[in-house]
């Protein structure tokens, strides 16, 4: 039932994502159901995020009401819509398309999207909870909101083990508002929501080539994508880089869109995209710059440069206004990042030429296991063009350069993160830089077939015997494998038991934690010690089955909870009931599971 109950609840921000796509599109530009759907996902989701967010501030409390508010505004803005549109043509972009792709790629790209539609579901029948910074970071903070009613701000605690207080809130309060949906918290949610993430990327990625370019070229780069080892396992994750890579995406399709056919609506749409990438992850607000920059100064609107701003700027107005808000008023702290600078440190690290011989190398060997696939996507992909053959400057069109530009701009951006970062820079590199790799993978697919011929054209120079089907046939087995290839990794994973290990351990934290709950507040700060090595980890699980209490990593507080077990004997350590010891004015709650709750208030009183 609650699976269910979880999918269901997707119908209200998808609904609300529709119809405002429907508002914003072009009356005149045909909008195909695969890119309207796609679109739908993400747009609904920040819209409704955006919602709630400003509900919050305005009532100080979440609350069902506000669900059903978004509930009655879709039903009057879809009666706006379907007046709006009456009469125009909302269906395909065929006239626009040209002959679709063989036979044999179809089979191919259906037979990889259902590999990768079983691999998604088996992760997530596996760790419905998500991977380390899914309840360590954006659903505890989900939890944090939806649990703490008129409290909510203590999200924004520096004491919680994330140590991002600044970081946005898309995802964490569109978690939240299908929380409120349902009535309860399920993880099936969330990870549901990601999943929906992953797939309206994939259909938008190929519905923006083949308007754009051509069905053959939509359907090799979605099951290009789809078969992408590190795309799969970070859909299920529950992370926000899921998101932010639809956003990049989202905000680039209709940039191309608006080179093809000048429309002012299209950069209105494309600049609310960036918006919620901003308010996705601090790495959005870099891309907001970039990409506005490059709306700018493109001289692709021949004299219209500023008018093109001032509409990506309207666009991005409101998730701007709420970043900022966010950031200035409501963060407990500033960004780690930020406040890790000093002016002689950066000096120093600029100057540092070992710093950026160890990022470019990092860099490199990313590059050439970009995606995590069994071969090099990247000499694969540099295959293909050379026997696709890259369009000449001429046939490119301005706009389209200016899009290489903001995918390059952001690579050489999150490399100076790098250089510049106050964290020990192995570790970040090892921790952060395959996900940041992984946001733009979606965009350098999109870019990359906007440059190279599709078949069609191939075979304008070519004799006419030769069919479409033949140019495929080099890469199908190649993405074939890739997809087999990626669902065997992760089941081998499975098989190993690392997926159920992972939820064994979620399940035997939640059940540790329940019992203690009857004996905390409501609210408030408690302390949290640990003697084993993993003390981050299961601080994190700590704060998050104890949320909206706020979790401090210290034996200071009157309450402190005190972990005493291994995790590596979650199910084999007895239950040997509960008692309590008295002595030097303290209260010790022993539990019986190898967790202690510490209570010092009587001591302290007096």
């Amino acid at each position: 039932m609650i699976p269910f109950l979880s999918a269901i609840s997707l119908i209200l921000p998808v609904g609300l994502g529709f119809i405002l796509v429907r508002l914003l599109w072009p009356r005149n530009r045909p909008l195909g159901w695969v890119m309207h759907a796609a679109l739908s996902v993400g747009f609904g989701c920040g819209a409704g995020s955006a919602w709630l967010f400003v509900w919050l501030l305005a009532t100080g409390r979440p609350s069902r009401l506000a669900v059903l508010i978004e509930a009655v505004a879709v039903l009057l803005l879809g009666g706006l819509a379907f007046f709006r549109r009456r009469g125009s043509d909302s269906g395909s972009a065929a006239g626009s398309v040209k002959p679709g792709p063989s036979r044999l790629l179809i089979c191919g790209a259906c037979l990889v999207t259902l590999l990768a539609a079983g691999v998604l579901a088996l992760r997530v029948g596996w760790t419905p909870h998500g991977d380390r910074d899914a309840w360590g970071s954006w659903n505890m903070k989900a939890r944090m909101i939806y649990l703490a009613g008129e409290n909510w701000r203590d999200v924004f605690s520096n004491h919680l083990p994330d140590e991002v207080p600044d970081y946005p809130l898309l995802l964490p309060l569109s978690v939240t508002g299908l929380w409120l949906e349902i009535g309860r918290i399920p993880p099936m949610a969330p990870a549901l929501l990601a999943v929906a993430f992953t797939f309206a990327t994939v259909m938008l990625l190929g519905s923006g080539l083949s308007v754009l370019r051509d069905r053959s070229e939509g359907v090799l780069a979605a099951t290009v994508l789809a078969a992408t080892p590190a795309f799969l396992i970070l859909g299920t994750a529950q992370y926000a880089d899921v998101v932010i890579e639809f956003f990049f995406l989202a905000t680039l399709v209709p940039l191309a869109m608006h080179e093809r056919e000048p429309n002012s609506r299209l950069l209105v749409l494309a600049g609310l995209a960036a918006g919620f990438a901003a308010w996705t992850k601090n790495e959005g607000v870099v891309f907001l710059i970039v990409a506005g920059a490059a709306v700018t100064l493109s001289p692709a609107l021949r004299g219209r440069r500023w008018r093109g701003g001032i509409s990506f700027a309207a666009g991005a107005a409101l998730p701007v206004i709420m970043v900022v808000y966010l950031k200035r008023f409501l963060a407990g702290a500033p960004n780690l990042m930020v406040a890790g600078q000093g002016f002689h440190q950066t000096i120093g690290w600029l100057t540092d030429f070992s710093r950026y011989r160890l990022v470019g190398a990092a860099f490199a060997s990313q590059f050439a296991h970009l995606g995590k696939w069994p071969v090099s996507i990247g000499l694969l992909l540099v295959l293909y063009a050379a026997l696709a053959k890259v369009k000449r400057k001429s046939e490119i069109g301005v706009s389209f350069l200016w899009l290489f530009a903001v995918v390059a701009a952001m690579f050489a951006a999150y490399f100076m993160i790098f250089e510049l970062t106050p964290f020990d820079l192995e570790l970040h590199l090892i921790t952060a830089l395959d996900r940041l790799f992984t946001q733009l993978w979606p965009s350098v697919l999109f870019v990359f077939f906007l440059f190279v011929r599709t078949p069609a054209e191939i075979l304008a120079e070519r004799p006419v015997g030769i069919s479409r089907a033949r140019l495929a046939h080099w890469a199908l087995p190649v993405l074939l494998l890739a997809g087999i290839w990626s669902a065997a990794s992760i089941l081998s994973a499975r098989w190993r038991g690392d997926g159920r290990l992972l939820e064994l351990r979620m399940e035997a934290y939640e059940r540790r934690m329940s019992n203690i709950k009857s004996f905390l507040p409501n609210r408030g700060i408690i302390g949290y010690t640990s003697a084993w090595p993993a003390r981050m980890a299961e601080f994190a699980r700590t704060q998050y089955f104890l949320a909206p209490l706020i979790v401090e990593d210290s034996p200071e507080p009157d309450l402190v909870v005190l972990n005493r077990y291994s995790l590596d004997d979650d199910d084999k350590q007895p239950y040997w009931g509960y008692h309590v010891e008295q002595h030097d004015g303290m209260t010790l709650h022993d539990f019986g599971t190898g967790v202690y709750l510490e209570d010092r208030r009587d001591g302290r009183s007096e």
